[in-house]
């Protein structure tokens, strides 16, 4: 049997509540065509703190292992309350001990590997010879065993290694990242910090992990608010996987759908992504808020759980297009950016927190794994029975963040014998006939 990893510097109060995000907007109409006529969507809030994800190694497998939310108080919201729902609870965030990607093994010696890759000159040729032989030979090693750990960080690293990400020899103005030799400053509220020549007012920390946290900030140029995710050591994975998906969408109209880092600073001791920031949190958010209505028994309207399933069903499927895993698929990585309407041919939901997310392009096609990840809810069919997985574990993980929107709970599964697995949770009876 496998065993189960407890990182033994992680547990619940190593994580903050990620509550101060602006969500009234109580004024706006969705009109639509449903039971319920016309729905508002009334503000509201939840206080959800970040659980330690445990993660369960194969025998033969290896070690392994991922982002944002908002809040406030109110009333009814993209609501209706025909669905069937459990009790009223809040849902506490899944995380996961996997989002840094290159630290989640040895971070010391991450910090080790990032520092001497800065110390290296900018024209050292043969440190940069140095550097590829070594990550090619890693490469041949951890791929040449029976069960490959993708997220592995040694692994991860020599991928990098191996494409020269980040590199020092590139039309800096085509990118949007900046090397810097000189150490990052701890990030402080009421500060305004220095980042790639771009100064940034540090308004209020808004959510916090093992290793890192995030800010809301005003860039002081533009006036444009953003999120500044600090992490140290520094962590390239999550800046390169958004650089490729970017390249390698093939409609820009879904760019829209996936984390955008505007700026980047990767330092010899930490590194720091900027991004647009959502005043409406995420689907965990509004999950919350909905369920804290005067009834506490409201779910979000079935028409909006459609339309949302579709833009999310649609991101995940260019995502996959593009040769990539997200790997940590749940509500809380789906960031609401604008209020839906049916005129906007681009999602209104944008899928975050790349952090352990995989390049099959890195890989022989086909190529499966057999790590097992264990978030409730959000472990796929595959893992729990032991078999071999690539893209399925982000399809299961769409289902359960579908179900999130539908009853307002985490998806819990049955083993039935003579049909496979089915959910706890029962439909409603008009959705038999689908």
């Amino acid at each position: 049997e496998g065993k189960r990893i407890i990182r033994p510097d992680e547990d619940d109060s190593s994580y903050q509540s990620n509550s101060e995000f602006n969500t009234s907007f109580s004024n706006i109409s969705f009109a639509g065509d449903n039971s319920n006529g016309p729905f508002h969507y009334g503000g509201g809030g939840s206080n959800c703190s970040t659980p330690v994800r445990r993660t369960q190694t194969s025998v033969g497998g290896g070690g392994g292992g991922g982002g944002a939310g908002g809040a406030g108080t109110g009333g009814g919201a993209f609501s209706k309350t025909s669905t069937p729902v459990a009790s009223f609870r809040f849902l506490r965030k899944q995380g996961t001990n996997l989002s840094n990607i290159g630290q989640n093994e040895d971070s010391m010696n991450s910090t080790v590997v990032e520092s001497s890759f800065f110390q290296a000159g900018e024209h050292d040729e043969e440190a940069r010879r140095r550097r590829l032989e070594k990550a090619l030979a890693t490469i041949e090693t951890q791929l040449g065993r029976p069960f490959v750990d993708p997220f592995n960080g040694e692994l991860c690293r020599a991928f990098l290694a191996k494409v020269d990400f980040p590199s020092r020899n590139r039309d800096a103005a085509a990118d949007n990242y900046h090397l810097s030799s000189a150490n990052l400053p701890k990030l402080l509220k009421g500060q305004t910090a220095n980042l790639g020549g771009t100064a940034y007012s540090i308004e209020k920390e808004v959510g916090r992990g093992s290793y890192g946290s995030v800010f809301r900030a005003v860039n002081s140029q533009s006036g444009a608010v953003v999120a500044i995710k600090y992490q140290k050591p520094a962590n390239t994975w999550e800046l390169y996987i958004c650089t490729e998906v970017k390249k390698r969408l093939t409609n820009l109209k879904m760019l829209p759908g996936f984390m955008d880092i505007s700026a980047a600073v990767i330092a010899p001791n930490a590194s720091v992504l900027v991004s647009e920031f959502s005043q409406y949190g995420s689907l965990l958010d509004i999950n919350n808020k909905i369920r804290t209505a005067a009834t506490r028994k409201q779910v979000m309207h079935e028409s909006l759980v459609m339309h949302f399933s579709c833009q999310i069903l649609s991101i995940v499927e260019y995502l996959h297009a593009c040769n990539i895993i997200h790997a940590d698929i749940k509500p809380d990585n789906f960031l609401l950016m604008k209020i839906p309407s049916r005129d906007l041919e681009e999602p209104t939901l944008r899928l975050i927190d790349f952090g352990c997310a995989i390049d099959m392009n890195f890989f022989e096609p086909k190529r499966q794994f057999k790590k097992v990840i264990q978030t409730d809810g959000f472990t796929c069919i595959e893992m729990q029975e032991g078999r071999p997985w690539s893209f399925q574990t982000d399809l299961f993980c769409v289902a359960g963040t579908i179900h999130v929107m539908l009853f307002g709970e985490y998806m819990q599964l049955v083993k039935k014998y003579d049909c496979g697995w089915d959910i706890k949770q029962k439909l409603p009876r008009y959705a038999h006939g689908f």
